[in-house]
């Protein structure tokens, strides 16, 4: 889950290294580990008499801190007006929307109350599944709805990379679909398939965190309905997804 804010603009923090970790030291106790993201960017200098170029580089750039619980299967970013959290699969269990959503809703008062921003301009529910099949020779619709016709000239597929982007049922909603077959590599028994789901919704413009609960609720049951849509019951056997209704 992301969450993206419109600072206030008056008496909000500065973005720094020093006060992003102030900020991420205070919940130190449940995510121990910190990571701090630093970009160098490049210039490129062109000399047109002499027909040379010369590279230079300016400082390091702070970007972003993320900081990981002792499992490292709970990951808490922060970066210039926004924060992310994600829940990775640990072993054979697979995060679930309720309570990964009560754990990033639980870390909104105390990121409003240290930075002070003016609301919050978008949030975004992002899933990544993870498809393994036996290796043998099989037909894309026999476990996705998501797949794109060619014709037999072109014989089979080795690997592929789609990306989709609709208009979601509510206003303001848009979802992202990254659908890409992994290279086979040596030794492997299995063909991979990545699933990337990004669904956003902009103009949220509250700090009201049941409002937003209850757009975010309504992110994932349209990624659920889609989802249900774009895997044939095959598909869904290979990773056994458990419905959200059972999990409440």
């Amino acid at each position: 889950m992301r969450f993206h804010f419109q600072p206030s603009g008056n008496g909000e923090r500065e973005w720094n290294d020093d006060v992003a970790k102030e900020y991420i030291n205070q919940s130190q106790n449940r995510f121990p580990s910190t990571e701090f993201v630093v970009q160098q960017e490049f210039r490129i200098e062109t000399n047109p008499e002499k027909k040379t170029q010369r590279a230079g580089n300016t400082s390091p750039k702070f970007s972003e801190v993320y900081a990981r619980n002792e499992n490292r299967n709970e990951v808490f970013g922060v970066g210039l007006n926004y924060f992310t959290y994600h829940e990775l699969r640990l072993g054979k269990d697979f995060p679930h929307f309720q309570p990964v959503a009560e754990s990033a809703f639980g870390l909104l008062p105390g990121y409003i109350e240290f930075w002070k921003p003016e609301k919050i301009k978008h949030i975004s529910l992002l899933y990544l599944d993870l498809v393994e099949i036996p290796l043998t020779a099989f037909d894309l619709d026999d476990y996705f709805h998501l797949g794109i016709k060619f014709p037999d000239k072109f014989g089979s597929v080795t690997d592929f990379e789609s990306r989709f982007s609709f208009p979601g049922e509510r206003k303001h909603t848009q979802l992202d679909i990254i659908f890409q077959k992994i290279p086979v590599r040596t030794g492997e028994s299995v063909t991979r398939f990545h699933i990337h789901w990004n669904c956003q919704r902009s103009e949220i413009n509250t700090l009201d965190s049941d409002k937003i609960r209850e757009e975010m609720d309504a992110l994932h049951e349209y990624v659920r309905e889609c989802f249900e849509a774009g895997f044939t019951e095959k598909c869904k056997k290979l990773f056994q997804p458990v419905a959200e209704k059972e999990q409440a």
